[in-house]
């Protein structure tokens, strides 16, 4: 399969990503072309106006969001370089939320955090499928349909700090506090 990375304008090739379909003891078979821009795959499928956008592991998992209706982009060398960042960045300011959708593994998680730190914790959210490994597992797996990707992402949640917390969290302390129910 040959999977081309265009510039974020969807007019230039910056990048040909090569997978076999045949793999060697269950391992991917990768290769890219020689002197490319690491680019974010996708671009010419995602809408001018789209200001929400999944980025996933694989471009098979950036398809599968992609069927459920919902801008996918898929990182070009999996969760190991994020030298895409550079050549992106600017691309990317135009979305309000920005969906990660790593592998949930540890170096999905990792690739994840480093996404976060980079582009910006105040509108990237963490998505992910429970029990299955990326969002081609999740359609494969049959547990998952449409409906369920739309109630993940309403579901996915920021990676801030366990003790960065929502003000509305604490409406319940607050209002106990100012109107306590326990007569002492």
């Amino acid at each position: 399969m040959i999977f081309p990375c265009y510039d974020p304008d969807g007019k230039t090739i910056d990048l040909l990503k090569f997978l076999a379909i045949k793999r060697d003891d269950g391992k991917k078979i990768i290769w890219a072309s020689a002197n490319s821009k690491p680019r974010l795959f996708g671009w010419q499928a995602v809408h001018p106006d789209s200001r929400n956008v999944v980025i996933t592991e694989g471009e098979i998992d950036a398809m599968t969001i992609a069927g459920w209706g919902y801008a996918a982009l898929s990182l070009p060398q999996g969760a190991v370089n994020m030298e895409w960042i550079e050549h992106d960045f600017d691309a990317l300011s135009r979305f309000e939320k920005i969906y990660i959708c790593t592998d949930n593994d540890e170096p999905g998680n990792k690739a994840a955090a480093e996404m976060v730190d980079r582009l910006g914790r105040e509108r990237c959210y963490r998505l992910v499928f429970d029990q299955c490994k990326d969002a081609n597992e999740a359609l494969v797996s049959g547990k998952f349909e449409e409906p369920d990707f739309y109630d993940r992402l309403h579901d996915a949640k920021t990676l801030d700090p366990e003790e960065l917390c929502n003000a509305g969290s604490f409406g319940n302390q607050a209002w106990e506090f100012i109107h306590p129910t326990d007569k002492k």
